[in-house]
């Protein structure tokens, strides 16, 4: 149930349900399901970059500078919004981003390279979230809604992956009747948020713009506890994950630890708070991202480090030389490991790699931050990791060895340093004590060329003879001394 056609003025349509099917046997309704979050134990960081897969800036055809992302009501349901000022999309290209494993981007001979190479990144992501979506999209000539929804599936009770796409005139606002367009305008009224065309039309007046997209995702997935699996209440301008998990809440040394943790600062705030992950999300930022009304704040952490080192790798497998920098957290030294982008989009953060990784009381590497763009890895399908190839094994093995040379130069740099401020130290605390020896040598001298005049006026009412005199003058030189003593010799 689908319209297709480059143009909204379709000349020739057809019904189509679209299918996936693997080594002969037909996924049906458990393609929804799935969970994008391959790694159960990093289960928290990789719901928190969701959001972030659903707008791939850096994907070629995109050209959008700005992105919005929010979290709207509509109709009493909570939702997630994603809005940019792109260019947009045809009926066809749209079906085509709604299908299951299609994708054109290994086709792509722009300077600009995509990231993603499955075509499902879209899909995976949106339907992690919430089980229901529509896509408002419109080009300049064209404007088309397309719903991928679970809700619907099971309601008709589908055996395959069915989505409506229902195509309008951008000019007139009238629906490009083919022969299942009314058919699928027809079943998004009936199963989405939205009961008439007008309310669909003021969702695609929102788009700023002649041009853009826009997706709304509803029935935000929730824990066991029926709470959401995103906290949208603690910070009003961030989304975050909450502190305590429903698989945890049996566990209270689990809920516990972690808050520890959290409250201390050991875990970076990108792994629980998305306004952080987008900040340092691109390598060079192209697109400005306006999170809950307020803009995110771009970070380059190269540029963030302190004691920075650049160095150069020379992969085996191709003909290229990738520039690593090296440095320290200069705010948390908790915080350290591999920084991996792959073509300015981060894959990886923290990735430790050799001293970090050795289990030593030593604590080797504690603080250092590495920089790469690994655009000759293969990132996983949530582009939150990397196939673990040969290339990816040997990269770290590289990746190890060159950050191993930058800890032990920047450890003998530190030791020369401290060695050098002890030698100071001493010298400083040699040449005090050489001169107060000398100033108790010249007080002395000058004592003895002034004789009487250096002793308190009463001294002289007391009859001390002579030679007392001169026997104390001898022993004690100094004035303070004389008087004290002058009385007990005299007596």
């Amino acid at each position: 149930m689908w319209s297709a056609g480059c143009e909204c003025h379709v000349t020739h349509t057809h019904t189509h349900t679209h299918t996936h099917t693997e080594g002969g046997r037909m996924n049906h309704l458990h393609l929804f399901s799935y969970d994008v979050c391959l790694n159960p134990h990093d289960g928290e960081t990789e719901r928190t970059r969701d959001p972030a897969e659903l707008y791939n800036a850096s994907d070629p055809g995109v050209t959008a500078k700005n992105i919005w992302i929010d979290v709207v009501t509509v109709r009493e349901q909570l939702c997630l919004s994603f809005m940019d000022n792109g260019s947009g999309m045809t009926p066809n290209k749209l079906h085509k981003m709604l299908s299951f494993g299609f994708t054109e981007k290994g086709s792509s001979k722009s300077s600009h390279q995509p990231i993603g190479v499955y075509g499902n990144g879209f899909k995976s992501g949106s339907m992690r979230l919430g089980r229901d979506a529509l896509i408002f999209t419109k080009n300049g000539g064209c404007q088309s809604v397309g719903m991928l929804s679970q809700s619907f599936l099971q309601a008709i009770k589908a055996q395959a992956v069915i989505v409506p796409i229902a195509p309008f005139n951008q000019q007139t606002k009238t629906l490009v009747v083919t022969e299942d367009s009314e058919a699928s305008l027809r079943a998004i009224l009936k199963y989405s948020l939205f009961q008439s065309i007008s309310e669909l039309q003021e969702q695609l007046d929102s788009i700023q713009g002649k041009k853009g997209t826009k997706i709304l995702i509803w029935n935000i997935r929730r824990n066991k506890d029926g709470k959401p699996e995103f906290d949208f209440d603690t910070d009003a301008e961030d989304i975050r994950l909450p502190e305590i998990r429903s698989e945890e809440t049996q566990a209270k040394w689990r809920r516990d630890y972690y808050k520890q943790r959290r409250d201390s600062n050991d875990v970076p705030e990108m792994e629980f708070s998305l306004r952080a992950y987008l900040s340092i999300l691109y390598l060079k930022p192209r697109i400005q991202i306006v999170l809950r009304q307020k803009k995110v704040q771009t970070k380059l952490i190269s540029k963030s480090l302190s004691m920075i080192e650049n160095d150069v790798y020379k992969p085996q497998f191709i003909n290229e030389r990738v520039k690593i920098t090296f440095g320290f957290n200069r705010k948390n030294k908790e915080h350290y490991g591999i920084m991996m982008y792959h073509k300015n989009r981060l894959i990886k953060a923290h990735q430790k790699v050799g001293c970090q990784i050795k289990l030593s009381g030593q604590r080797s590497g504690v603080g250092v931050i590495g920089v790469i763009e690994c655009n000759f890895l293969k990132p996983a399908h949530n582009k939150q990791d990397f196939e673990y190839t040969k290339e990816y094994r040997l990269t770290l093995a590289a990746l190890g060895l060159k950050l191993n040379d930058y800890w032990r130069e920047k450890k003998e740099k530190k030791a020369k340093e401290r060695a050098f401020q002890a030698l100071e130290r001493k010298s400083k605390e040699g040449d005090t004590e050489e001169t107060e020896e000398e100033d108790d040598e010249e007080e002395e001298e000058e004592e003895e060329e002034e004789g009487y005049d250096c002793f308190p006026p009463k001294l002289f009412t007391q009859q001390c003879c002579r030679t007392c005199f001169v026997l104390l003058v001898r022993v004690y030189p100094s004035a303070s001394k004389m008087a004290r003593i002058a009385p007990w010799v005299c007596g």
